[in-house]
């Protein structure tokens, strides 16, 4: 695993860090692949109501498939954090080597930084004018009660503009979101939203709770967003 070296961090360091995140992304999406072909999840028992291994299952595989993505999910949380420590001195060396040059239009200030102009596609909380231009991916249309996305901020209407790894330029379709909820479960995702022309950060744990689904709440495409 590579970590931003010394007081100077560098633009192919980050990227590097980002190379890793897709590895361990494509881990877990291999690993759950795994447990869907037994038909089972992270929670299902692996013995039978006589408490003999299950027949209709590789238990092997699966405990095997359940440790190694607990252990993938930890070392993916771990790196994200490496991640926006090295984006925020990164900013913060450019920000020290030039003054920032104000950009003219329709601006709101806000706690990000959005780096995928430079190649990244990640987002940290430091302070930046940004534009209010960025293309939504999708928008939220409805929100349930007590459910994790409730938890994390979200409301109805908010367009979403970055999801995990997921934005404007590698965004496909709304099955790729449902891929990353799959993959990070009970870990953090990192997202960022336009609500009323700011951009809002948002840390959304999926996870099982009392209603349907991991995140309690409804996304439509972005064709749907009014412009």
């Amino acid at each position: 695993m590579v970590v931003p070296s010394g007081n100077s961090v560098k633009k192919e360091e980050v990227l590097k860090l980002m190379e890793e995140k897709t590895k361990f992304e494509q881990k877990l999406s291999e690993l759950n692949q795994i447990l869907e072909a037994n038909g089972v999840g992270m929670d299902e028992p692996l013995v039978d109501s006589e408490g003999f291994p299950r027949s209709d299952i590789d238990v092997y595989q699966v405990r095997t498939a359940r440790q190694q993505i607990i252990c993938t999910r930890n070392d993916l949380k771990a790196l994200m954090m490496q991640i926006e420590q090295g984006l925020e001195h990164y900013f913060a060396e450019q920000k020290s080597n030039a003054s920032a040059g104000s950009s003219s239009g329709s601006s709101t200030t806000t706690k990000l930084a959005d780096y995928s102009e430079n190649g990244v596609g990640c987002s940290v909380a430091v302070t930046r004018e940004v534009s209010t231009s960025y293309t939504p991916i999708c928008k939220v249309n409805l929100v349930a009660t007590g459910g994790p996305a409730e938890q994390a901020g979200f409301r109805v209407g908010d367009e979403v503009i970055e999801f995990g790894s997921l934005n404007a330029s590698n965004f496909r379709e709304l099955a790729q979101i449902a891929e990353i909820v799959k993959n990070q479960q009970d870990s953090v995702i990192k997202v960022k939203i336009r609500r009323q022309n700011r951009l809002v950060p948002l840390d959304l744990i999926p996870r099982v709770w009392s209603g349907r689904g991991l995140l309690g709440c409804n996304v439509i495409p972005a064709d749907s967003v009014e412009r």
